[in-house]
């Protein structure tokens, strides 16, 4: 009874309350006192409320630190705060990073990309511990951001080189690339590959790591390069998977030709060229590669399933 007669004072007109406060009893009393102090402290708090929620919007981190953030910086700029929290979120990352190092991440994403002119083309792995992780769509941008921005990072060898690929095993040299193409995640724009990992780890409270990286160079004017990734959900990106294939082809005649025989390699993993030239097409029974091939002939591939790194 007497919380009823309580929710009829906080409904009531602002002129009624006092009237009507007094025949509640005085510990419900003390308790709208308490309410209506609440109440004002939220509404002086209200532009870091829209704050935090706002921050929270943006970078998905965790709310202890983004309360951490706006507190240090008295709630008064967005930007501040942003960057306060990004050394944060840095910070507990690389912490994580070393308390998990000994778990196993086996799960994640094979990625490929590559360039609009076909000059070059990239292959990652970014490994989780759970494909409950993998699934997160931040994730998954991650994966296509890295790819591209090693892609983009990476100086294109001349028309008469003969070096057809740069393996990239220097995973320390790669995670000081700036990601540059996250078109989905803002807060991890001009950060380094470190940095962008750091943070899905200090999101996602898991091992997240890049385990490897290839890319392959268009050398000459008659080559052409092919991607293709397998084994996703049709929602997933095309461009990834859990297992990969990268080719470069010489002499190719058939524009996307070099997509088919990528396509061919992860369907078929031979153990060498020569096997691979004597099969039977999976995708055309009719033929063998050499005869899909015509007169091109294979320069180098390379096929990749996940968690092989390990």
């Amino acid at each position: 009874m007497g919380f009823q007669v309580l929710r009829s004072v906080i409904q009531a007109p602002l002129a009624k309350r006092s009237f009507l406060c007094k025949s509640c009893p005085s510990g419900l009393r003390v308790l709208y006192n308490n309410i209506l102090l609440s109440s004002r402290s939220y509404s002086t708090k209200g532009s870091a409320f829209t704050l935090i929620k706002k921050l929270r919007q943006e970078t998905n981190a965790p709310i202890f630190l983004i309360k951490e953030a706006v507190e240090e910086t008295n709630g008064q700029s967005f930007f501040e705060a942003k960057s306060v929290l990004s050394e944060k979120m840095k910070a507990r990352g690389q912490r994580l990073a070393q308390q998990l190092q000994g778990r196993v991440a086996k799960q994640g994403w094979i990625c490929t990309a590559i360039l609009p002119d076909a000059q070059a083309a990239c292959m990652l792995e970014l490994n989780c511990e759970s494909d409950f992780v993998a699934q997160n769509p931040k994730i998954q941008r991650l994966a296509l951001s890295s790819a591209s921005s090693i892609l983009h990072s990476l100086n294109r060898v001349n028309a008469d080189s003969t070096e057809q690929r740069n393996v990239s095993t220097d995973l320390d040299s790669l995670k000081k690339i700036i990601l540059h193409s996250d078109k989905d995640s803002s807060s991890n724009l001009g950060n380094t590959l470190f940095d962008a990992f750091s943070n899905a780890t200090s999101t996602t409270g898991e091992r997240i790591e890049l385990s490897r990286a290839i890319v392959f160079q268009r050398t000459k004017p008659q080559h052409q390069l092919g991607r293709y990734t397998h084994g996703t959900d049709v929602r997933v990106h095309s461009s990834l998977g859990r297992v990969g294939c990268l080719v470069s082809l010489s002499n190719a005649q058939k524009a996307g030709l070099a997509d088919d025989i990528a396509r061919e390699f992860v369907a078929q993993d031979p153990e060498s060229i020569d096997d691979f030239l004597h099969n039977t097409s999976v995708y055309d029974n009719s033929k063998t590669m050499k005869d899909l091939l015509g007169s091109a002939n294979v320069v180098d591939w390379v096929r990749w399933e996940r968690g092989q790194a390990q």
